[in-house]
């Protein structure tokens, strides 16, 4: 008598019939098997955060039921897909959940998430959440990593410069130029602040950009603007008679923040703000921490 073996599909179309082999150690007059299918437990979902400027909490759930090992999360916009931060390739064997902040989705524009699931076979399938839209009634100048931000006008028109290094020289009359490929576009972007606590908020972003680097949005996003900057100076020209402030950046186009950097999202100040004790915090989460990390705290 043979003991019965559980076998994970590891190949094939999903519209095939399945093929059972087997290999027989002694003589026999056949082999059986049952075969159960399950349907794929694992989800995406996103929900806004109560703050400004907004942000997105994005979790994938069931991960364990599907015995998901890695996890990409990735925002679509307009069919295009983009990394969320600190999301791709993470290694989730053995968790449950995966969360993540997305600090950095673009204003006034519907959107969706990825989550692109590989499982302990190899096997690989992505699934969807459903879309999102985030809303705000300014343009922002914000630090993705640190989450704050400051609400602003951006002020038109802007001018762009590239730089193309180069060295001219006159050959028996003809003039050869040696150059450098084109560079990014710099120049000076200019926003207003209409109150002081706007102005104050635009001066601690600009005190503490993580790593110098700015994210500027506009309310409703236009991708020719969208995008990180390079602080190299800044001038600030506030009126005497009310709270405007003008403030001219000088800027360079940037890479992204390294993806190891990852969005920050609600502080345990957040938390001590709502709770008094750690009681009154068990006693409202009552299923997991998950529970927690999604919990809408408020402005």
């Amino acid at each position: 008598m043979h003991e019965p073996g559980a076998i994970s599909v590891s190949s094939g179309s999903g519209t095939q019939a399945p093929t059972i082999t087997a290999t027989l150690a002694s003589a026999s007059t056949g082999i059986s098997g049952v075969m159960r299918v399950r349907e794929a437990s694992s989800d995406v979902n996103a929900s806004p955060q109560s703050v400004f400027p907004p942000r997105n909490l994005v979790s994938a759930t069931g991960l364990t039921g599907d015995d998901i090992t890695t996890i990409t999360l990735l925002r679509q916009v307009d069919g295009n897909l983009a990394p969320v931060r600190a999301a791709s390739g993470v290694d989730v064997t053995g968790q449950a959940s995966f969360l993540r902040v997305d600090a950095e989705q673009p204003f006034g524009i519907s959107l969706n998430y990825a989550a692109v699931l590989t499982d302990v076979n190899g096997a690989q399938w992505t699934v969807y959440s459903g879309p999102i839209t985030s809303t705000v009634t300014s343009d922002v100048v914000s630090d993705a990593i640190r989450g704050v931000g400051a609400a602003v006008r951006i002020e038109s028109p802007l001018e762009w410069k590239r730089d193309r290094d180069s060295s001219q020289f006159n050959v028996g009359g003809r003039i050869v130029v040696v150059g450098r490929p084109r560079s990014a576009r710099s120049g000076t972007l200019t926003v207003r602040t209409e109150s002081d606590d706007a102005g104050d908020d635009l001066n601690d972003v600009l005190d503490n950009a993580t790593e110098g680097v700015l994210l500027v949005r506009k309310q409703v996003s236009l991708s020719r603007l969208d995008g990180t900057y390079a602080l190299l100076d800044d001038t600030e020209s506030p009126n005497w008679y009310d709270e405007f402030r003008w403030f001219a950046l000088s800027v360079v186009k940037s890479d992204d923040w390294p993806d190891v950097m990852e969005a920050a999202g609600f502080t345990l100040q957040d938390i001590a703000n709502n709770f008094s004790t750690l009681a009154d915090i068990a006693a409202f989460f009552t299923t997991n921490l998950l529970a927690m990390a999604q919990y809408d705290f408020g402005p």
